[in-house]
């Protein structure tokens, strides 16, 4: 079975509490649901278009149906007040690979 990756673009509020507990929340989460790694990047400049997230974050799973688990299920449903409290907009796509 292949690897997966989901991309999530990121708008923050001021609540930076919320914030920091959805993170740890949602950590916990996506690592039952088989997360194999984590990388933080942090918008510069848009090149074209304006797309200026405050964080882009790529997700890599150890396959999409652990992605797509882990944000249907009931623990990722119980924290959703967070997530809304935690970002004015919160963009997750399931990407793949070519080649």
């Amino acid at each position: 079975m292949n690897t997966a990756t989901t991309l999530i673009a990121a708008w923050f509020t001021n609540n930076e509490e919320a914030r920091s507990q959805y993170l740890q929340a949602s950590d916990r989460i996506f690592r039952d649901h088989g997360m194999i790694d984590a990388t933080l990047f942090t918008s510069e400049e848009p090149i074209v278009g304006n797309l200026t997230p405050h964080a882009v974050v790529m997700v890599k799973w150890k396959d999409a149906h652990g992605a797509r688990s882990a944000f249907t299920s009931p623990e990722y449903q119980k924290i959703l007040g967070l997530r809304d409290q935690a970002f004015s907009k919160l963009d997750i796509t399931l990407i793949a690979e070519q080649g």
